[in-house]
């Protein structure tokens, strides 16, 4: 063997021992991935198992996911891929022009790839509207539609133009706003107010690498939240300040969450941030409101910088309508297991908050739900008590929740409200 040879392998043995070295005396410290993946477990050895080849397959993965330095040659293969490519190892995450990264999704729907049936539109913006009343002639209690901005509408200009072929018209948002606007439905359209504001606003409203708000916008946005509801019940909430904007090439309030998911060794360029520095005073005759949240992500950008807590008494959030926080930090609930009728009368307001990916179902799944717990209730205990009453049924609803990891109960809810949903599409036609 020549010296290039041998340095090859003695370069090669030195990678091979030091996993094996590492795995009795760690001496570096490797991050985790980033990202939602379900863990391989350690698999149990048992004489049908082995026989069955069952356990050699499990031990397979379990190895692969646990042997040393496995997340640092994931994240060196993605770099290299990333890097050279513009290919990127994330569920969904799209490289578009100048390396502005989208979620496929909100691309598909800016680009009319989501349409669905036209008749779907306005039919929900109906009962939308009918459910608005009902809470408000019943309860007191207004629901409000928030429509988050969309990072594919706010900058169209750098999505590939791969995605730009065939456009189709309208969109879900054009279609909504058209029908909330012709029933004349109270409602925020932040998508709007952002696109307004891009030419004007001194700090970034969206960030490069990220799927959310900037910290800025989401201030922003709350503000003209508060506002509103201000003139609503004709109080006064607590005052935002604004104390100091810092520029930072550092990234946070996950202003990264689309690259860190990409688990890259390098984040990939962008331009430095802004991030608002503000406090809220307490003013005469300040109230604060007891409020409901339902809808996705955008809401911890509110949350997790005390905005949530300095301007509101009580509040929930129900992540896509199921997970109830901040209880589910502790131990998860899922909001199918409540009462809906004895737990919405605690709250002063109802606040749907949602992006264009979650346009087709408003509330996600909430509208629908209040519709058959609230202004079919009788319909919907009839559903309840047949199913619980049916060996057969039951047992399906049971074997549901076990495939999904999910309560009996909430799937018990959701089967009677998707017969009490059929019932009322049946009476329409």
């Amino acid at each position: 063997m020549n010296k290039t040879q041998n340095i090859l392998l003695i370069f090669v043995i030195l990678i091979l021992s030091s996993s094996v070295i590492h795995g009795v005396f760690p001496f570096i410290h490797t991050h985790k991935l980033a990202g939602s993946y379900i863990p391989v477990p350690e698999p149990v050895l048992t004489d049908s198992s082995w026989f069955a080849g069952v356990y050699q397959q499990q031990k397979t993965e379990r190895v692969k996911e646990t042997i040393e330095f496995r997340n640092d040659f994931v994240r060196l293969f993605n770099q290299v891929d990333f890097s050279l490519f513009r290919i990127p190892h994330a569920n969904g995450v799209i490289v578009g022009k100048e390396g502005y990264l989208y979620y496929v999704e909100g691309i598909f729907n800016i680009t009319g790839r989501n349409v669905f049936d036209p008749s779907s539109y306005p039919t929900q913006v109906n009962e939308y509207k009918i459910l608005q009343e009902y809470l408000m002639d019943h309860y007191g209690i207004p629901l409000l539609w928030v429509l988050a901005p969309d990072k594919a509408h706010f900058y169209p200009e750098y999505i590939p133009s791969r995605f730009l072929k065939n456009l189709k018209t309208p969109t879900k948002y054009t279609s909504y706003v058209h029908f909330l606007d012709e029933a004349q439905v109270p409602y925020l359209d932040f998508n709007n107010y952002f696109m307004l504001m891009k030419d004007t606003s001194r700090y970034q409203l969206y960030p490069k690498n990220g799927s959310h708000w900037s910290s800025y916008g989401a201030v922003i946005a709350f503000d003209s939240l508060s506002r509103y509801l201000q003139e609503v019940y004709k109080m006064k909430m607590p005052e935002w300040i604004l104390d100091s904007m810092v520029t930072s090439q550092e990234l946070y309030d996950d202003h990264g969450d689309l690259s860190r998911t990409m688990n890259l060794i390098w984040e990939p360029s962008h331009p430095s941030m802004d991030y608002a520095n503000y406090h809220f005073t307490q003013r005469d005759s300040t109230y604060k409101l007891n409020v409901l949240f339902i809808g996705d992500s955008f809401f911890w950008q509110w949350y997790y910088p005390g905005i949530i807590e300095n301007n509101f008494n009580q509040f929930h959030f129900w992540y896509y309508s199921q997970g109830v926080y901040p209880e589910s930090f502790k131990k998860y609930l899922n909001a199918y297991t409540l009462d809906l009728r004895e737990t919405i009368q605690q709250y002063d307001v109802i606040i749907m908050l949602q992006t264009m990916g979650g346009y087709v179902n408003l509330g996600y799944g909430f509208v629908e739900r209040a519709f058959c717990e609230l202004l079919y209730k009788d319909r919907f205990d009839y559903f309840m008590n047949r199913i619980r009453g049916s060996e057969e049924w039951y047992g399906y609803v049971q074997r549901k929740a076990v495939n999904q990891g999910l309560p009996v109960e909430t799937i018990l809810c959701r089967e009677a409200i998707y017969n009490v949903s059929e019932e009322i599409k049946k009476q329409k036609h």
